[in-house]
């Protein structure tokens, strides 16, 4: 698992900062064929849009992500991962949020 995170809450962006999609482009040709997770502020609150716009990124945690990404590393279920937004296929889910 790896997790990406930007600044872009901070400047103008377009739709999908630049940052996530080249970052998330650039480590899969690389060849990582992990879990690749965004966070951050931006990626919180436009889970659905960043994860329709760039195919390279599995899911994004919403909220704080120390137990997400703990419970991530933990299991394969990704519906069992609080806080997490995620691809089944063609359609995203949206878990419950982290307490």
């Amino acid at each position: 698992m790896a997790g990406l995170t930007s600044r872009a809450e901070f400047k103008p962006a377009p739709p999908v900062p630049e940052e996530h999609h080249t970052l998330a482009e650039r480590v899969r040709a690389l060849g990582y064929r992990g879990h690749l997770v965004a966070g951050g502020h931006f990626a919180a609150f436009h889970a659905e849009q960043l994860l329709r716009d760039t195919p390279a990124l599995d899911s994004v945690v919403r909220g704080e992500g120390e137990q997400p990404l703990v419970q991530l590393a933990a299991t394969a279920d990704l519906s069992a991962v609080d806080g997490l937004v995620w691809r089944d296929g063609g359609r995203l889910v949206v878990n419950p949020p982290a307490i």
